[in-house]
């Protein structure tokens, strides 16, 4: 085919003109109406011969084509989704570019849930000299956080952003203490928080000491082989699998000791691969949840303060009757809230967060007011259109419509301020309320509508 475009390549690659024709004659003696599967091989000769790896990025660049790596740019997703890896991230197939948007959009864009996590998950972007990426000058930054909090994954040194996120353990520890289950007797303690991640471990599975086995955490891989087995010189970690079935992989035992549920192992299925939980006791609960193999999500959206931390391990007799009660008093606290704020937004004010105090408010649109956005004010609402001469449609005016009464004083209500562009607004139509500064208005006065109208740079009425 003729080479009139920039050729399209795996992982966003485009190759200009120039580069491909010149490639393409190295390769098959001629640059012009040569089919696809040509250039495809061509390609394929770049990924994998004397270029260089062009999809770890690892290029080669031959001398005699200095401007192929300039020629190499981003452009739109060729083989995406096709469920197959062409680009992928650490070095690894867990995770790929044009496998995984959301990943994509993390690498290239900043994001609050992702900066100053631990991880470099942005693409290093080059500032004043310097390479910048969403770690750089973290010092200040809060560890935990609403995106780190009670996650299962410490972004805190100490693990501050877990502590107190297990809710089943009949056991409360205080905001500096971590749940720990104890060597001696198996059973829950509170470890201070100072002592996590000192390189000692105090508790069963290593729970306070999460970087001695975490071999893989990468921005949003997955964690393996995570209990720790007690004084082991050499670091021997396990996974979940592991645990509870008969055998000592720990020298001391560490990995069966704490075990009270057999019943399921006999049949080969591992003790934290029981589909019933609440079988468990509430140790072998807790280090099911610790160790289970987990994955950071790609996408953490805001949420308020605790509202994503949940009682889903609280034991019941009566599971059945007790999601079903729950779902109505749902509903009727949702129709409740849905009508709380009228036309408002509901916001949650918290008042001491270690006693979990808050109140409800309301921010009413200007067209409302009360405690619950539920009166009306009183306003002028105006639609106007503005035009212009043709010698000033590419002028910027400054308009300023203001509602004012007919007093001595001329009092001002309330204004709008607007920017008019006649070759960009000529066809809109400006909705605006006008309100009232007195509730209800004055009833002896009355009122205009004063519009005035300014050359924005000069300043001209």
């Amino acid at each position: 085919m003729p080479i009139e475009q920039p050729f399209e390549l795996p992982c966003g690659f485009k190759l200009s003109n120039r580069t491909v024709k010149a490639a393409m004659e190295e390769s098959f003696g001629s640059g012009d109406n040569q089919p696809n599967e040509y250039i495809y091989r061509l390609y394929e000769r770049w990924a994998k011969g004397s270029f260089g790896v062009l999809l770890t990025g690892n290029v080669q660049v031959d001398e005699r084509y200095p401007g192929l790596m300039t020629d190499l740019m981003i452009s739109n997703k060729l083989l995406v989704k096709d469920g197959h890896c062409e680009c992928s991230v650490y070095d690894t197939a867990s995770w790929c570019e044009d496998e995984n948007e959301d990943y994509a959009i993390i690498r290239k864009k900043l994001l609050f849930q992702t900066v100053c996590n631990g991880l470099n998950d942005l693409i290093p972007i080059n500032i004043d000299g310097q390479n910048r990426t969403d770690e750089t000058e973290c010092e200040r930054w809060p560890c935990n956080n609403i995106y780190t909090r009670c996650d299962k994954i410490w972004q805190c040194s100490k693990g501050e952003d877990e502590i107190g996120c297990y809710s089943f353990s009949t056991l409360n520890c205080s905001l500096n203490h971590h749940l720990c289950v104890s060597f001696n007797t198996n059973q829950f303690e509170c470890l201070p928080f100072e002592k996590a991640n000192d390189n000692n471990i105090d508790c069963v599975g290593g729970t306070d000491e999460p970087t001695i086995c975490q071999k893989q955490v990468f921005a949003h891989g997955t964690n393996y082989d995570i209990f720790a087995c007690k004084n082991s010189s050499s670091n021997v970690c396990f996974s979940s699998s592991s645990l509870c079935d008969s055998y000592f992989d720990c020298q001391y035992g560490d990995d069966e000791l704490f075990c009270t549920t057999g019943e399921d192992i006999s049949l080969n299925r591992a003790l934290c691969r029981i589909e019933d939980r609440t079988r468990l006791s509430q140790v072998e609960q807790f280090l099911c949840e610790t160790f289970i193999v987990k994955q950071k999500p790609v996408l953490k959206y805001f949420s308020l303060h605790g509202s994503t931390e949940s009682n889903s391990h609280i034991q019941t007799d009566n599971v059945a009757t007790l999601l079903s009660n729950h779902r109505v008093q749902d509903n009727s606290l949702r129709m409740i809230q849905e009508n709380l704020c009228n036309r408002g937004i509901q916001l949650i004010v918290w008042l001491d967060e270690k006693k979990n105090l808050s109140r409800t408010t309301c921010i009413c649109p200007p067209s409302y007011y009360g405690d619950h956005c539920q009166y009306q004010n009183q306003r002028v609402s105006l639609t106007i259109q503005f035009q212009t001469l043709s010698d000033s449609w590419s002028t910027l005016f400054a308009i300023v419509i203001s509602l004012i009464d007919n007093s001595e004083q001329r009092i001002i209500h309330s204004y709008e301020q607007l920017t008019y562009l006649s070759v960009r607004d000529c066809k809109i139509k400006f909705n605006i309320y006008l309100l009232y500064s007195n509730r209800p208005k004055s009833q002896i006065q009355n009122y205009s509508i004063h519009i005035d109208v300014y050359e924005k740079f000069i300043v001209k009425h």
